[in-house]
């Protein structure tokens, strides 16, 4: 399954001072410019603001989104991407597009916290829908994320694993 652009919320950036900038985002699709300081800023699903490049001459520590397809038959451990220091993990979307069937459950992490971005209870793979999750995780250094399935049985399901990420510069 692929989505068009049209199908991803669209964000308000607004414009201003770093001073002028409210201290909670008025909604999950707010995102501030900081023309003072080159600073963008997104909100993120708690309603916090999740700065997005380090300023400063334009550098930009950018954005990347990251997409695994998966099914019943997928592996047990299934590597989604291998971060770098100071990458910050701020959204994790689950869209079971074919509803599983029998015994399965599934989450999201990486070794040593297999469960860190998306634990089994925040999604239902018997259902078919969108389960997020907005874990702001910040990694020191590299490690593998992965998506994790457990006790599969199921002979039938597939959905897709969209991680946001932001990149230090």
């Amino acid at each position: 399954m692929s989505l068009a652009f049209s199908d991803f919320p669209k964000i308000i950036i607004r414009v201003g001072k770093e001073s002028d900038r409210p201290a909670r985002p008025p909604s999950r699709h707010a995102g501030w410019w900081d023309n003072e300081n080159s600073l963008l800023y997104i909100a993120n699903e708690a309603l916090n603001w999740i700065l997005i490049n380090s300023g400063g001459g334009g550098e930009s520590s950018g954005l990347a989104m990251y997409v695994l397809d998966f099914d019943f038959s997928t592996l047990a451990v299934t590597p989604i991407l291998t971060t770098v220091a100071d990458q910050t993990i701020f959204d994790v979307r689950m869209n079971i597009t074919t509803p599983f069937d029998n015994t399965i459950s599934m989450h999201v992490g990486e070794s040593g916290n297999t469960s860190r971005l998306m634990s089994s209870s925040q999604n239902d793979p018997f259902a078919a829908s969108e389960y997020r999750t907005s874990p702001d995780y910040t990694y020191a250094g590299i490690s593998v994320v992965n998506l994790y399935i457990d006790s599969n049985t199921a002979t039938v399901g597939a959905g897709t694993i969209y991680l946001m990420t932001t990149l230090a510069v």
